[in-house]
Order: structure tokens, then C-alpha cells, then sequence
């Protein structure tokens, strides 16, 4: 990555990638070029362009070095991918204060991929990889052949009440007290450059930090959206949520952490809610031989509504800044009313 910075606080980032699939003896690349022109709109442009390996999940919420370490000690392969050959330029910028828009248009040529390995450390005879098709509750057959794709995203985020500190080459975002809210428009434009498919779906959101003072701080996230029309479209576009079948947890709000990857991912309409309390030092720095460690509580819930799944629960205890940077949570899920699973989630926490 080389990134050039000017006195104004402008400047431009290049960023380029290549990977080789030793199994496949393939090449793919791709450049990131990105110009953040106006520090005082927080505007950039950008452009990035290749032949490069995609989660289904445009999110990517599987890290490929987590997958890497179930593929090769468990014979797990949770990571489901498929190569595309794409452009996509973007720009983003503060229309008026707290009011901000991003907007990306995209070329994209889909190719699927199969296994070509099933190497693992240790061979498993009641496992087996699976292919990059995953099981769907909607859908018996989540398989795709190549086809070609343009797409547009328009995205406008309302942050009412912001306040701000400008200085001559900056501005510096303080605070609200109001919820942010978001509206967000994804479609596939048919037979524009040979593109195959044709939908269009719409999504919305709010988002809002609390500050309960000594009981600590929370954070809220609730989402909601569907497809306006759906003529053509491939299992890449259902709406996908962030699941987690690993152990190592990523804790940003908005992730399920027991939820399957794409069991449940839909094509109709869906609710998502969120919700994340830190507890700071209300509940450790009560226990004296603890308080010494500075070791946090903090808790969450999570749910998902969708046409297949009526309703599911995430309820998550946890403890973090163990050793400043460390966090576990301990969490179970519920389905449909039923107990589903359990399980502990590592990760990193602030």
C-alpha cells in the first residue's frame, strides 16, 4: 500500500493485490485507487478494478486465516467463494452536516468455483469439505453459472444533531445525542454492458450509542429490507447476514455470532436488531480482589426475522480487557423457540 499525504490533509492511497492459489495454479489481482479530495466533506473517489476472490457475503464475515486453521486442524471449510472479474468506481461525500452520501457503480463478470483440494492436516472419515454452494432454508440450489452483472448502490446516512469542530484544513466530528439513520439502495440494471440480471432491493436502518453514565454504555443497530422486484438474480444478491461458526469471535455490531453463514440468507423481506452493553466498571470494580485487573462485563443480544425463520436469538456474557486487549463471550441461541447451540466467542476488545 503507498499513500501520499499533503499539508491540506488531502491525499491519495494505492493498493494493490495479488494472490496465487497453489491448487489451482491461478493468478488473480486487483488495484484500489482512492483520492479523499475535501477533508472538510469527508469526500473522496475511488476506483478498484482486477480479477480477485469473493465471499458470497460482499461483508466477508469469515476471515480466510480463521477458515485456513478449521480447513486444516478440523477439515471444516466454512469459506464459500467465487471469482469475479470486475470495475467498480465510487465516490462519497457530506452533502450538508450530518448528512452523507455513497454511491458505487459496478461491472461485474461472476465465475463459480469448485474444490480443488482436500487437503487437511488430518483426515476425517465422518467429514468431508463441502462445495462453495451452501445449504439454504429458501432455496434447494444455491449454485450459479457465470454471468455478467451492473450494479448500482446508493447509500444516504442522516446523522441529525451532529456537532463538529471545523479548522482550516479539517473537520473534526464531536457528538450527537440523536440516533443515525440510513436508507440504502442496491439494483441490478438489465442489459446494460450484457448484464443478466435485473432486481432491485431497498433496506433501511438506525443506529444510536447510549451513555448510561455509571451503568456503563450501549450500542443499538436495528435494519430492515427486501426486494422491491426480483425479475433475475443470482444467490451472490440474496440478502446475506453476518454469521460466525468459528470460534473467534468479531464483535462489531451488526454480527451474529452463532448464526450460520448462509443457512438463512433470503431473497424476501427480513429484520435484523442488535444490541450491545459495556458495563465499564459497574459490575468488577464492586469485588475488590478484581477491580485491580480492570476486567469489564458486557453483554448482548442479537435477532433475526425472515420468512424462513420466524425468529432467532442470540444472548451473549461476556468479559473483556482481559489483559487490556482480550475478550470471551459465552453465548446460546434459540430458533423458532427452540434451543439451537452454544458456544464461546474470542476476540479483541478495546
Amino acid at each position: 500500500r503507498y499513500t501520499k499525504r499533503f499539508e491540506d490533509f488531502r491525499y491519495y492511497r494505492v493498493t494493490p493485490e495479488l494472490r496465487y492459489g497453489f491448487s489451482n495454479q491461478r493468478f488473480n489481482g486487483r488495484l484500489n485507487l482512492r483520492y479523499y479530495y475535501n477533508p472538510h466533506r469527508f469526500a473522496s473517489i475511488g476506483f478498484v478494478g482486477g480479477r480477485f476472490i469473493e465471499q458470497l457475503n460482499q461483508d466477508s464475515p469469515l476471515q480466510p486465516i480463521d477458515n485456513s486453521i478449521y480447513t486444516l486442524f478440523l477439515e471444516k471449510n466454512y469459506l464459500k467463494i467465487y471469482e469475479k472479474l470486475y470495475i467498480r468506481f465510487r465516490h462519497s461525500i457530506e452533502l450538508a452536516n450530518g448528512l452523507y452520501f455513497t454511491g458505487n457503480l459496478e461491472w461485474a463478470q461472476r465465475n463459480p468455483l469448485n474444490n480443488t483440494t482436500d487437503y487437511s492436516f488430518r483426515d476425517r472419515s465422518e467429514r468431508e469439505f463441502t462445495p462453495n454452494f451452501p445449504d439454504n432454508q429458501e432455496i434447494d440450489d444455491t449454485s450459479f453459472e457465470q454471468h455478467q452483472v451492473s450494479l448500482v448502490n446508493l447509500k444516504l446516512r442522516w446523522q441529525p444533531g451532529q456537532k463538529y469542530i471545523r479548522r482550516p484544513y479539517r473537520k473534526f466530528i464531536t457528538k450527537t445525542e440523536y440516533p443515525s439513520v440510513w436508507v440504502e439502495l442496491r439494483a441490478a440494471i438489465p442489459d446494460v454492458f450484457g448484464s443478466d440480471l435485473n432486481f432491485q432491493h431497498l433496506s433501511g436502518g438506525v443506529r444510536h450509542d447510549f451513555n448510561f453514565g455509571l451503568v456503563g454504555s450501549g450500542i443499538i443497530m436495528a435494519e430492515s429490507g427486501g426486494f422491491v422486484s426480483k425479475d433475475s438474480l443470482s444467490f451472490v444478491d440474496f440478502k446475506h447476514f453476518n454469521g460466525n461458526r468459528t470460534i473467534f469471535g468479531h464483535f462489531e455490531i451488526g454480527n451474529f455470532q452463532l448464526l450460520d453463514y448462509y443457512q438463512y440468507s433470503t431473497a424476501k423481506p427480513y429484520f435484523q436488531g442488535h444490541y450491545e452493553h459495556h458495563f465499564n466498571g459497574f459490575i468488577f470494580n464492586k469485588i475488590p480482589f478484581l477491580r485491580r485487573a480492570r476486567i469489564q462485563a458486557v453483554s448482548s443480544i442479537n435477532f433475526l426475522h425472515t420468512d424462513s425463520l420466524e425468529s432467532y436469538w442470540e444472548l451473549g456474557i461476556g468479559i473483556e480487557h482481559i489483559f487490556k486487549i482480550l475478550r470471551v463471550d459465552f453465548l446460546n441461541s434459540w430458533a423458532e423457540g427452540s434451543h439451537q447451540r452454544n458456544g464461546i466467542r474470542l476476540g479483541i476488545g478495546f
